[in-house]
C-alpha cells in the first residue's frame, strides 16, 4: 500500500500543506485498505493537520494498535492527545514511543515540552536534556530548554540556550524572541530590540516579536510607533487578547484615554487573563444608577484599588449605593472610608444583593469624560483615632519626618527594574534634620540600609494603620508600589522613583502626575541605574 500512486499523492499533498486534499484521497484508500496501519496514520494526521484533533484520534489508535512497536505511531497519538489536553494519555503515548524508540528526539522533547508546561521542572529538564544529547542542535529542545532555565529564574543558563538555539539555526524566531525579551527584562535594550527585529524580517506576520518590539518601544517612551504597530497587529490578528492589552498601556501612556480604556478590556481575554469575578451580576454599562445598588470590585494589586477607588464618590453623586469588595481584610477597611461607600467586604465575605456590578479599572472607561481629569483631591480617610496615635509616636522624631519604600512586591514582572537596592540608596543618609519612617513592608527589610532608620513596620496591621501613619509624615519617597498610591491618595508629598520602564498610569517624561497633585516623578536616566535619580531627590533633601 505504501508505494501506491494514491497514497503516495495524499502524502505529497500533505507535505504541501494541503490537509482536506490529502484527507479525501486517503478516505477513499481506506474503503480498500481499511486496515492498513500507515493508512490509518496518514488518514489521522491529515483529520488532525486541519483542526480536528478529536476526529483523528480513534484512526491514530487503530494504528498504533495495528503496529504496536511503531514509535512514530505513538508519538503522533500522544501529540494529539496532548492538543486534546488528554494529558495522562499523551505521556503514556510519548512513553510507549520511547519503549519502542529510547533515542526519539521527537518524544523527547514532546514529552518534556508537556512537562514543561505542567511546571514539572525536573522531569521536564531530563527529558529535554536526552534529546539534546542525542542531538545536541535540535532547537525546539534547546529553546524549551531556555524556557525551564528562565522560568527557574537562572538567566544565564536561559540565555546559553537561546543563544545556542539561534547558533543552530539563525531563521528559529520563537528563540529570537525569547532571547529578546530575556534582554528586554535585563535592561540590554538595544540587543533586545535587534532580536526582535531579526525575528520579524524572517517572519514579518510573527506576531509575538511585533508585539514584543512594541512593547520595547513602550517601554522607550516612542509611543507612536509602538501604537502603530499594535494597531496593525490587531487588525492582523483582531482576537489576540495580548495585542489589544498591550495597546491599550501605550494608548494609556500617550495620554489617549478613549481608545486606552476601551483597549484595556482585553486584559480578562489575554493569555494571562485578569479573572472575570461576579459575572452571575448584571455589569454597568452606564445606564442611570438612581437608587441602585453597585458592587465596585478589585481585580488586581492593592496599588491599583488605591488609585481607582477614588471613582466611588462619582457613581454615589448619581443616586448609587455604592458597596466595594476589596482584596482582603488588610485593605477593605480603609476602602470603607472613601466617601459614598456604604460599606466594604473582603473576597469570601456574604455580600449584599445588589443590582449591578463593576471591576474597579473598567469605571473610567464607563464613566467616559467626567472620570477625566481624574478627582484627585484627598479621598481616603484613616480613622481619627489611628491618626491621633501615629501623630503622638512620630512627635517624638525631630526634623522632617520622610517615609521610605525602596520595594515592591518580588512577584511583580518588572520588579527587578522598580525595587531599588539598599545600597544604592545610600545617598539618603547624608541629608540632616531629617527623620527617616519605614513604609517597607514585607521581606525587605529597614536594618539592611546603609543608614539609621526607624521602622515600624511590624506593629502595622493592615492598610488603614498604614494610611494613618503616612497622614503624619512630612513626605514619602518610594518605588512603583501600593506606598506610592496610599500616599498619593491621603494627600501628602511624594516624591516617586521610576525606572526608566515606568508603567502606564505615569507616563514618559512627566515631572508631575494628574493623579496625586502632590507627587513628584524623578526618572532613570539610565536603563537599571538609580544614580541620577537618588542623586536629585537627596539634594533636595534638608542638609
Amino acid at each position: 500500500m505504501a508505494a501506491d500512486a494514491d497514497f503516495e499523492e495524499g502524502c505529497r499533498l500533505y507535505g504541501t500543506g494541503r490537509f482536506s486534499e490529502a484527507e479525501t484521497i486517503f478516505r477513499r484508500c481506506l474503503e480498500l485498505f481499511p486496515t492498513n496501519p500507515d493508512l490509518l496514520n496518514a488518514l489521522g494526521s491529515s483529520i488532525d493537520a486541519r483542526g480536528s484533533s478529536e476526529e483523528a484520534i480513534p484512526y491514530l489508535q487503530l494504528a498504533s494498535r495495528l503496529r504496536p512497536d511503531s514509535a512514530p505511531f505513538h508519538h503522533n497519538l500522544a501529540n494529539v492527545f496532548r492538543r486534546v489536553n488528554n494529558r495522562e494519555e499523551a505521556e503514556n503515548e510519548y512513553l510507549e514511543a520511547l519503549r519502542f524508540d529510547p533515542q526519539m528526539v521527537e518524544a523527547l522533547h514532546g514529552l518534556g515540552s508537556m512537562y514543561l508546561e505542567d511546571d514539572k521542572l525536573d522531569p521536564a529538564e531530563a527529558c529535554l536534556q536526552r534529546a539534546l544529547l542525542n542531538s545536541p542542535r535540535f532547537v525546539l529542545a534547546l529553546h524549551d530548554l531556555g524556557q525551564l532555565h528562565q522560568r527557574r529564574g537562572n538567566r544565564k543558563e536561559a540565555e546559553n540556550s537561546y543563544r545556542s538555539c539561534i547558533d543552530s539555526d539563525a531563521t528559529f524566531v520563537p528563540a529570537l524572541n525569547s532571547l529578546g525579551m530575556l534582554l528586554l527584562r535585563q535592561n540590554i535594550v538595544d540587543e533586545s530590540r535587534k532580536c526582535f527585529e531579526q525575528a520579524i524580517a524572517v517572519d514579518p506576520f510573527y506576531l509575538q516579536a511585533r508585539c514584543n518590539l512594541a512593547v520595547a518601544a513602550t517601554w522607550c517612551g516612542e509611543l507612536d510607533f509602538a501604537i502603530r504597530e499594535l494597531r496593525e497587529a490587531t487588525r492582523t490578528a483582531p482576537n489576540e487578547g495580548d495585542l489589544h492589552f498591550n495597546l491599550s498601556l501605550a494608548l494609556l501612556a500617550a495620554g489617549m484615554y478613549d481608545e486606552g480604556w476601551q483597549e484595556h478590556e482585553w486584559r480578562f481575554h489575554k493569555a494571562n487573563p485578569v479573572p472575570l469575578r461576579h459575572t452571575g451580576i448584571p455589569r454597568w454599562q452606564g445606564e442611570p444608577l438612581t437608587g441602585k445598588r453597585i458592587l465596585i470590585h478589585a481585580e488586581q494589586g492593592y496599588g491599583d484599588s488605591l488609585q481607582f477607588i477614588r471613582y466611588a464618590p462619582l457613581l454615589a453623586n448619581q443616586g448609587a449605593l455604592v458597596y466595594v469588595e476589596g482584596q482582603d481584610r488588610i485593605i477593605s477597611p480603609l476602602l470603607a472610608t472613601v466617601h459614598g461607600v456604604l460599606g466594604a467586604y473582603s473576597r469570601g465575605d456574604a455580600l449584599p444583593a445588589v443590582d449591578l456590578q463593576i471591576s474597579m479599572m473598567s469605571l473610567p472607561l464607563v464613566l467616559g469624560n467626567i472620570s477625566w481629569p481624574p478627582p484627585a483631591e484627598q479621598y481616603l480617610n484613616p480613622p481619627e483615632s489611628l491618626k491621633l496615635y501615629w501623630r503622638k509616636r512620630l512627635s517624638l522624631h525631630s526634623g522632617q519626618k520622610i517615609g521610605l519604600a525602596w520595594a515592591g512586591r518580588p512577584e511583580h514582572e518588572n520588579d527587578s527594574n522598580r525595587s531599588i537596592s539598599e545600597q544604592d540608596l545610600a545617598p539618603f543618609g547624608k541629608p540632616r534634620g531629617v527623620s527617616f519612617i519605614s513604609l517597607q513592608f514585607g521581606a525587605r527589610k529597614a536594618h539592611e540600609l546603609p543608614f539609621t532608620i526607624t521602622d515600624y513596620c511590624s506593629e502595622i496591621d493592615g492598610f488603614s494603620e498604614s494610611a494613618a501613619l503616612v497622614s503624619q509624615l512630612d513626605l514619602v519617597i518610594t518605588v512603583d508600589s501600593a506606598v506610592a498610591h496610599l500616599a498619593g491618595a491621603l494627600g501628602i508629598p511624594v516624591f516617586l522613583l521610576l525606572p526608566w520602564n515606568p508603567d502606564w498610569r505615569w507616563g514618559h517624561k512627566l515631572s508631575e502626575s494628574p493623579w496625586y497633585p502632590a507627587m513628584t516623578i524623578f526618572r532613570q536616566s539610565v536603563p537599571g541605574s538609580w544614580k541620577n535619580a537618588i542623586a536629585e531627590v537627596a539634594n533636595i533633601l534638608p542638609s
